[in-house]
Formats: C-alpha cells, sequence, structure tokens
C-alpha cells in the first residue's frame, strides 16, 4: 500500500511539473523535455514543442549569471519514467521479501530438526518401555519407586503418539 502512494505522489508531482513548464522540446536523445527555461541553444527551433505564449520560436539559452540547477522534468514519450527513488523502494522490498524467505526457511529447518530430535527420542523411550524390565523413578515427593505396569501402558500410548507426530 506504501509503494502504491509514493507512486502516486510522483506521478502527480511529475504532472504538476509538466503543467508549470512554459517550454517543451525534443531533446538530443529524442525524448520530450519539460521546463521553466529555455532549452540550451544547440537544440533546433523545429524540437521546440511549445514556448510561453505558444510561439515556437527559440530563445536563447540562459546566461550565466542564470543559475544552473533550474528545475526540469524530463518524460520519455514511449516509455514511462522510472525514478530512481522507486527503484530503491522496489529493491527495498525485494531484500525484505527475501530476508523473510530466508528466516521462514531457516525457522522451517529447525523445526524439521526438533521433529527428527523428538522422534528419535520417542522411538528410543518405546523401546525401553516395551523390553519388560524394570523401570526406575522418583515420584512427587521424592522417593525411589518402580513404575507400575498402567504407567507403563501410559508411558507407551504417549511415546507412541508422539512417534505418530513427529516420523511420519
Amino acid at each position: 500500500m506504501h509503494a502504491k502512494n509514493c507512486l502516486f505522489a510522483l506521478l502527480l508531482s511529475t504532472a504538476c511539473a509538466s503543467a508549470l513548464a512554459q517550454w517543451q522540446w525534443i531533446d538530443d536523445n529524442g525524448r520530450k523535455t519539460f521546463s521553466d527555461r529555455p532549452p540550451p541553444a544547440h537544440i533546433p527551433a523545429k524540437n521546440i514543442l511549445k514556448s510561453p505564449g505558444g510561439s515556437t520560436a527559440a530563445t536563447p539559452a540562459p546566461s550565466a549569471s542564470t543559475p544552473s540547477s533550474a528545475p526540469v522534468a524530463s518524460v520519455s514519450s514511449d516509455k514511462p519514467v522510472a525514478p530512481a527513488e522507486d527503484k530503491q523502494l522496489q529493491e527495498k522490498l525485494a531484500a525484505q521479501q527475501a530476508a523473510e524467505q530466508a528466516k521462514q526457511k531457516q525457522e522451517e529447518a529447525k523445526a524439521a530438526k526438533q521433529r527428527q530430535e523428538n522422534c528419535r527420542e520417542a522411538q528410543s523411550a518405546l523401546n525401553t518401555l516395551q523390553a519388560g524390565g524394570l523401570i526406575g523413578h522418583v515420584n512427587a515427593q521424592g522417593e525411589r519407586g518402580f513404575m507400575s505396569d498402567e504407567e507403563r501402558a501410559r508411558q507407551q500410548q504417549r511415546a507412541q503418539e508422539v512417534i505418530r507426530k513427529n516420523c511420519g
């Protein structure tokens, strides 16, 4: 949305610049140029499209006393102008998208690695639970004891659920 607003503002400012321009001519590269200053002296009269008062007669270029930093907007008649600011904005957006995609891939790889680890641990636990030997543990009161058959069945079920979620 921000890019659309910037593009709209840029187009609006270009339209305003051309509306205020009193001079129009075709430059050496064949582009239509708009300015509030007369064209350079080397531009032939036939290339001057508009001048103040509607005449197309050539007038001399600004003298040395006239500042050379006069506002000039150049517009190509055959293709739209791609301003550097718009290009920079597009490059920034592309870089942000690339960074987001790289971050997402990194997170996906991390999640896949975690699933593999969970799978391996659950398979190991299930093998231990199915071996049938006594399994010792410490209860909530800190007392040592052995896992009951009901607890063993619950733990086996839990390990199988983890395997289904992470190994398939």
